[in-house]
This record gives C-alpha cells, sequence and structure tokens, in this order.
C-alpha cells in the first residue's frame, strides 16, 4: 500500500519470485492444507486493481508464479483490463495455473478458451494461444489448429508454436501448409510441430526444409 507504485511493484515481483513456496499455516502443521492460502495472494489481488498499469501487470505475472487456483478469478478479470500487455499477462498466468494445478487444466480451459475470440484484442489472443500447451489436452490443441488460419501472422505464429510443444496428429497437414508463410518464426515453429509429430508423410517436406534459406528453418527441419 507504498504511496510510491514502484514500491508496489517491487512487492509484487518479491511476492511472485517466492512462488508457491510460502503459505499462511494456520495449523501450524508445516503443511499447505485444503482451505490454507499461498502467501501473498490476497496482497496481489488487491493490486491487480491497482491504479498504475505496469503494477497490475507485475501482480498478474506474480499471480502466475504462484499458481494457485484461488487467483484464477482475479487473472480472469484482468484478461479484460484496458491496457493490453496487463490483459496478455494475465493470460499467460492463467496457464501457469494449468501446470501446477492438474484440476484447473479440466475446470479452466472453456473460459480460457475464450481468449481466443476474435472480438479479443489481437496481443492477448496471441498471448494466450503460445500457452495453450500448457494444459496439456487434446482439447487445448484442436483449438490451436482452428486458428492456425488467422489472418493475423502474430496469432498464427503463437498457435504454430504451441503446436511445436505438444504433438497433435490431425494438426499435420496444415501445418505443411505453414511452411510458406511468409513470418520466419511461423516457418520455423511448423518444421519444429511436424518433427514432433513424427509422421514419415512429413518426411519430404522436411527434407526440402533443410534448403530453407533461414537458419532457424534449417536447424528445426534438421
Amino acid at each position: 500500500s507504498h504511496p510510491n507504485s514502484l514500491h508496489r511493484l517491487r512487492i509484487a515481483l518479491a511476492l511472485g519470485r517466492i512462488g508457491p513456496h510460502a503459505f499462511d499455516d494456520t495449523n501450524g502443521n508445516g503443511t499447505l492444507d485444503r482451505g490454507e492460502k499461498r502467501a501473498g495472494m490476497t496482497e496481489l489481488a488487491k493490486l491487480a486493481a491497482d491504479e498504475d498499469r505496469a503494477v497490475r501487470q507485475m501482480a498478474a505475472f506474480a499471480l502466475g508464479e504462484i499458481g494457485d487456483e484461488g487467483s484464477a478469478g482475479t487473472l480472469f478479470f484482468l484478461t479484460g483490463d484496458a491496457d493490453p500487455a496487463v490483459a496478455a499477462e494475465a493470460a499467460e498466468a492463467l496457464s501457469k495455473i494449468a501446470v501446477s494445478d492438474k484440476g484447473f487444466q479440466v475446470k479452466g480451459i472453456t473460459r480460457y478458451l475464450w481468449l481466443l475470440d476474435e472480438k479479443v484484442p489481437e496481443t492477448v489472443r496471441a498471448r494466450a494461444a503460445r500457452y495453450l500447451f500448457r494444459f496439456d489436452r487434446n482439447e487445448a490443441s484442436e483449438a490451436a489448429l482452428r486458428i492456425l488460419p488467422s489472418a493475423s501472422p502474430l496469432v498464427r505464429q503463437e498457435a504454430t508454436y504451441t503446436l511445436a510443444r505438444r504433438a497433435h496428429p490431425p494438426a499435420r497437414e496444415q501445418l505443411q501448409l505453414l511452411l510458406t508463410d511468409p513470418t520466419v518464426l511461423t516457418r520455423a515453429y511448423a518444421v519444429a510441430a511436424l518433427g514432433r509429430i513424427a509422421d514419415a508423410a512429413s518426411t519430404e517436406v522436411l527434407v526440402a526444409a533443410l534448403g530453407a534459406i533461414h537458419p532457424w528453418v534449417r536447424t528445426n527441419a534438421a
């Protein structure tokens, strides 16, 4: 609650760096039990409504580092922030909760997929697409496949990235089409994704990619 916003930002960062390792041990048994909160969540929820957009962004980052499902409501609220950078940070933070809490992978996926809607700002959509793989579910991979033809180069790039992190065989043909995408990273990610799928039907296009102009594409093809 310091009047200087830089102090508030720094304490949010500190709480994030402590992460999930400290908690309010109400019964003193040294174990995080049901009903006990990880330390800092209450304070960060307040900072998520701070007047300074940099503080809100750092609060979103910190909540992601803590990775407690109890902060999902705050983070979903922040995905609608007027500042796209704050909203994008909140989207990434939600994907971190999916890594630490398998239950959230199931309960949170539907609401997370709303962030891919074309009405959502491009920056937020792209960040949400990039970290779909953290949900480690076919629903997430299928969502990435659906947005591969997006008119937004950034969204295409990030959807391709998430498919490069988790194999999804149904995406193979669409990924091969992206080997001529104008964005270098999209082409590089597409090659990596085809390698992860490991279908022999892609051998010819991967061998051809060994002769690509850009070294990132050649390296991933190898």
